[in-house]
């Protein structure tokens, strides 16, 4: 009979095995964005993005609305902030204020943009608090 300590061991083991490649993809394509590698940089950052890391999301958020080494896209750009912003990232909250700030993509909304700023400095990200 096996007890929920020795079940939960190896489950951990596979849950923790399944999310490095992940960081990997990120880590990857991060450092191909900052060698300017852009191309590389997507197709790295793309599968930990689609697998819900807010780390990559961000960064292809900034991709598309920047136009670097993509299509400038807002919408795409928005889609992805929002995406990290749904699930907590300071970052992601941060982007996606300044887009609605700025009217870049949606219509300007001061409010939604506010709230956004506040909820990024709430989590001491720096740029919101600046």
């Amino acid at each position: 009979m096996l007890t929920t300590n020795k079940c939960i061991k190896p489950l951990v083991i596979i849950l923790l095995s399944l999310s490095f490649p992940v960081l990997a993809g990120t880590k990857e394509g991060l450092d191909a964005y900052k060698q300017g590698q852009y191309d590389r940089a997507v197709s790295e950052l793309l599968p930990p993005a689609q697998a819900g890391d807010p780390l990559a999301e961000v960064q292809l958020g900034l991709m598309y609305e920047k136009g670097t080494g993509v299509k400038l896209n807002l919408a795409t750009a928005l889609e992805w902030y929002r995406k990290a912003a749904d699930q907590g990232d300071a970052a992601g909250m941060f982007r996606l204020a300044t887009l609605y700030s700025f009217a870049r993509g949606v219509p300007k909304d001061e409010i939604k943009a506010l709230d956004l700023y506040r909820k990024a400095a709430a989590k001491n990200y720096q740029q919101a608090i600046d």
